[in-house]
């Protein structure tokens, strides 16, 4: 009697665990992932030949994970002594948190475990992989700890032969980063070669970098740092950042950059247009010079540079032939103008000078 139990017996452990080899019954079994049976059928113990490997999102040394994060997960087991045609592996895998999903076909996955359901070849490479997904708990849950079994048999239809692995994978809950975000950009102060560039950068806890990118075409961008460079807290950090040497009458495009370690930002493409060079003449003696005006086209205030001698006035004269004497300050051969006053359209400024011996000079403004 004695025997015929003991019989029964090893013919329930044979199909109750873990069996690989090349018939079709080697369908795996679930709670076996720190051992392949714990003995039973696959052996006494681990072997260190049989090397069982986790990858997340490509990543084998991670320690932490990110609460929410749906993770692309590889399983490998591998052992340089299977070989064989008929070499056969097989896994099985249980976490303490997050879910399973996307089970490759010969695999089944059940909420928090996942394990074969048909063995994979090892042949040629002694190494068989498989790919699918786990999403980390929801924050606040804590530590995950990961089990892995592996086992490597030589398909030979027994026990006999078989090597199984295990991986223990201890996973802390990571801190959910929030990106920089970026907002108010806006462009002023826009001269002939130069422009003065805004935003509002909001770090979201994190050491941020901060850049502007510029250019004609938006395939090819200067980058230059803000001032200030950085911005940390969780407040909106105002920053800007004059260009100079820019080409006049050209339209640039320009966005904002922010960088942090782990996150970027980048806000939408805007555009800004360097004012027109416009020049006037002026003969003295047998000497002409160049009055130049910008900005062109302007809003509130033009600047007059190559003025020579005292002005007397300046004048801007509309499209209908009516003169319109502007304020303004001059200082060497310099001078502000405002033209806040006029309305919008075409004009031509008339700069006179207290010498008569200097004509006038006439320039062609728009005024927006």
């Amino acid at each position: 009697m004695r025997k015929k139990i003991l019989y029964y017996a090893m013919i329930a452990c044979a199909t109750a665990f873990i069996y690989v080899h090349t018939a079709s019954n080697s369908t795996g079994i679930m709670g076996q992932s720190t051992g392949c049976g714990g003995g039973s059928c696959h052996g006494t113990s681990p072997t260190a030949n049989t090397v069982v490997k986790i990858k997340l999102d490509g990543d084998s040394t991670s320690t932490t994970y990110i609460p929410g994060k749906k993770y692309s997960v590889v399983v490998s087991v591998a052992n340089n002594s299977y070989t064989a045609a008929a070499s056969r592996a097989g896994f099985d895998f249980t976490t303490t948190g997050g879910a399973f999903s996307a089970a490759p076909t010969g695999t089944m996955g059940m909420g928090t475990e996942i394990h074969h359901t048909t063995p994979k070849s090892m042949a040629t490479t002694g190494r068989a992989e498989w790919t699918f997904d786990w999403t980390a708990p929801a924050p606040g849950s804590g530590p995950v700890i990961m089990n892995i079994a592996g086992n490597a048999t030589n398909g030979n239809a027994t026990n006999s032969g078989d090597a199984f692995g295990t991986l223990i994978r201890n996973l802390a809950e990571g801190v959910v980063s929030t990106p920089p975000s970026i907002s108010g950009v806006t462009s002023g102060s826009i001269t002939t070669t130069g422009a003065k560039l805004d935003a509002s950068v909001n770090a979201n806890g994190t050491s941020t970098n901060i850049f502007v990118e510029y250019g004609t075409l938006t395939s090819s961008l200067t980058r230059v740092a803000t001032i200030p460079a950085t911005a940390t807290g969780s407040s909106a950090t105002a920053v800007s950042r004059t260009l100079t040497g820019l080409i006049p009458n050209t339209t640039y495009n320009y966005r904002f950059a922010a960088k942090t370690a782990t996150d970027s930002a980048l806000s939408s493409f805007q555009t800004f247009k360097t004012s027109t060079n416009s020049t006037g003449s002026v003969v003295i003696g047998n000497k002409a010079l160049s009055l130049i005006v910008f900005p062109n086209p302007s809003s509130e205030s033009i600047k007059l540079d190559n003025l020579t001698n005292q002005v007397s006035k300046i004048l801007a004269i509309d499209v209908q032939g009516r003169a319109h004497r502007l304020s303004f300050d001059q200082v060497g051969t310099s001078a502000n103008a405002s033209i806040e006053h006029l309305a919008k359209g075409s004009y031509i400024i008339r700069v006179s000078y207290l010498s008569r011996k200097i004509s006038d000079q006439v320039v062609r403004i728009i005024k927006e």
